[in-house]
């Protein structure tokens, strides 16, 4: 069945090629669909930078307030930024400015000037250099400084320099999308939806197929495509993580960042001596892989509507080691070997030595963690996220790692555990770095049939401490707990109203002085009555994204802030009633809760452009908007709902109410 399922993906998606034989063979169907290829976008906004770089325009090592002058943040740091700092996501900006960055549809907001007003007031996490945390940020900068330098749009530098010349008949940019019929469908809880348009164009806005990203790759391997010189292909593949100050070191891992690449070392392929060049994607509903070999003239890619970068990855290998074996370049042997871990779990235990549980304690990772020894002799971890169930225990082996024993693992979202016929296995060790701080680090192994499938080795956590509040300031935070806050100020057809439309703000029941972690946002250390700071410093995946909470209020009402995001408190929605006809739009989005009177009620929704509504019901799910392309006429509104009116400031939205639904 997996075989024929494979077969199947590939023939729809997926899309390999050898050059330079394969480059005669353009695609000949003008209708095939396009996908989001997300974060694969990366490649083409380094390329970009290279080319610039071979032109002697740009210097890799000079400071990006040399070609941004308009880039400040609230602090200092910001300006031994660099170039390449941008590329290999050691930049320490916080992460990525998710305000009027993923629309549908099409394109109203300036999302340069967002996200260069929003870094004004906004601290790095780290040192730059320091390490690397991906940062689509970094890469949004990178565009700016394109079109600063080449005095072009990002598009349009992007459509003359490689498009064009590459024969990219199916590469384009989201705000070319509306003249196509053929882009892939997305859908929402089954309601089919607009274009993707995200406005982050360099870090993961660019639409293509596995075929024209096969060509597109030409330019990284062996015999080139001329585009770009050798020496800035090699600065590319270049292990720019090798760099970083904290890192697991000389590891198996599909994440070991080059210039735009997630891994130039990629797991598993490494392990024949070819040198595997790997790239992920994902958007909210597209997910894409690329994989190329450059010595051997190979490339894979592979997109998908739904899905993820990462399992379009774990295809792409799939696919490339089958053709090394029928290259006759790797056995069967050999492949079946190389999917054995390079985890020991045969080793026997030996007792955890006295100097170790000194790291007894907490842990800030993808939540928060406790761990203790046991009278067992091994080492427990506790997730003490609210309704978390996870405890994973390890056992010390002799070769000074801790070993999962239970199927269980860690992976860069937290901790984690088997499920539909997958698991994984761990072994990690603690260090303490010259920062005066103590990390668990490691490497897992993700398991299907008892084959590792893929690899990380990256520091998973790091030590931190209790924070016990004032009793003024914990009252101040207890009345938070448990509230919801809403989105206010994004773009009226973004794709947060649908998704994310609130956050539950919750205090970490088993850890003071906490904020809990949500979906959007990691946890907080509580400073004063209405700030948290995100101190989390992981270098790879886990410590990316990071946002601070400020609270504060007008006109008696508490609002939130978080990132470039604002939230509105939920106490302070009014209830929508037959007396609301026409609703004048303000500068934020307006919310109505469903009460008795609008329950049930059916009603018809008139609005200006640039405008939309939204419907929730009582789980805060979108069931009804003006986004939809099955939109209908009119709307049943749900008891215990609210209702999402959003538009230009100063606009009319008509409501007609019509009748009570049977």
């Amino acid at each position: 069945m997996k075989k024929h399922w494979l077969l199947l993906f590939f023939l729809l998606c997926c899309s390999l090629l050898f050059w330079p034989a394969a480059a005669q063979a353009a695609p000949s169907d003008d209708t095939q669909e396009v996908y989001g290829i997300g974060s694969v976008s990366k490649l083409f906004g380094t390329a970009a930078v290279m080319l610039l770089a071979d032109r002697g325009e740009i210097l890799l090592d000079a400071p990006v307030t040399d070609y941004i002058p308009e880039f400040e943040m609230a602090d200092e740091r910001y300006q031994q930024i660099t170039v390449r700092m941008l590329l290999n996501h050691s930049s320490g900006l916080p992460g990525t400015t998710f305000r009027d960055c993923f629309l549908l549809g099409e394109s109203h907001t300036d999302y340069h000037s967002t996200l260069l007003n929003n870094l004004k007031s906004r601290h790095l996490k780290a040192d730059p250099g320091a390490y690397s945390v991906y940062c689509n940020d970094g890469f949004t900068l990178a565009e700016i400084l394109v079109e600063h330098v080449s005095q072009m749009s990002f598009s349009a530098f992007i459509q003359k320099e490689f498009i064009r010349p590459l024969g990219l008949t199916h590469t384009f940019m989201p705000e070319e999308l509306p003249s196509l019929t053929a882009t892939a469908s997305i859908y929402y809880r089954d309601r089919p939806l607009p274009y993707e348009n995200l406005q982050c164009l360099a870090a993961g806005g660019i639409y293509s197929t596995a075929e024209d990203l096969c060509r597109f790759s030409r330019l990284f391997t062996q015999n080139g495509s001329g585009l770009l010189s050798g020496e800035a292909v090699q600065a590319m593949a270049f292990p720019e993580y090798k760099r970083d100050t904290i890192c697991v070191q000389d590891a198996e891992s599909n994440f070991g960042y080059g210039l735009g690449w997630d891994s130039v070392d990629a797991y598993p392929i490494r392990r024949f001596g070819i040198t595997a060049l790997a790239k992920g994607g994902d958007t909210k509903n597209y997910g894409t892989g690329l994989l190329v070999l450059p010595d051997q003239e190979l490339s894979v890619g592979v997109t998908a509507s739904g899905g993820s970068g990462e399992l379009s990855l774990k295809l792409a290998s799939e696919l490339a080691l089958e053709i090394l074996k029928e290259e006759g370049l790797i056995t069967q042997e050999e492949e079946e070997a190389a999917a054995q871990p390079a985890i020991d779990t045969a080793q026997p235990s030996v007792p955890i030595p006295e100097e170790l549980k000194k790291y007894a304690g907490y842990y800030d990772s993808a939540g928060i963690w406790k761990l203790e020894f046991t009278e067992q002799d091994t080492v427990r971890i506790t997730s003490l996220e609210n309704n978390a169930d996870m405890v994973q225990e390890y056992r010390y082996t002799q070769d000074g790692y801790f070993v999962s024993t239970d199927g269980k693992y860690i992976s860069y979202t937290g901790l984690s555990q088997a499920s539909g016929g997958t698991g994984g296995i761990t072994a990690f060790y603690f260090r303490e770095e010259s920062n005066g701080k103590t990390y668990i680090l490691g490497t897992t192994y993700s398991l299907s049939g008892g084959k590792a499938e893929s690899a990380i080795a990256m520091p998973f956590a790091e030590k931190t401490e209790e924070n016990k509040l004032p009793g003024a300031i914990q009252k101040v935070w207890d009345g938070r707990d448990g509230e919801k806050y809403y989105l206010i100020n994004d773009a009226y057809n973004s794709y947060f109203y649908l998704s994310q439309p609130c956050m539950k703000l919750e205090l970490s029941a088993a850890f003071p002085g906490y904020t809990g972690a949500s979906e959007l946002y990691k946890n907080c250390r509580i400073t004063d009555a209405d700030n948290a700071v995100c101190e989390l410093d992981l270098p790879v995946m886990t410590g990316r994204d990071s946002a601070d909470f400020h609270f504060y209020r007008t006109k008696g009402v508490e609002y939130l802030q978080a990132d470039a995001s604002r939230y509105i408190e939920e106490k302070a929605i009014p209830d929508l009633t037959r007396q609301d006809v026409r609703i004048r739009t303000a500068q934020t989005a307006q919310w109505f809760r469903l009460g008795n009177q609008a329950a049930g009620q059916e009603i018809r929704i008139r609005l200006p452009g640039q405008s939309a509504y939204y419907v929730y019901d009582k789980n805060d799910i979108c069931v009804a908007s003006s986004l939809f392309t099955d939109e209908r006429d009119t709307v049943i509104l749900p008891l215990d709902g609210k209702l999402l009116l959003t538009g230009p400031e100063g606009k009319s939205i008509a409501i007609t109410w019509l009748k009570a639904a049977k």
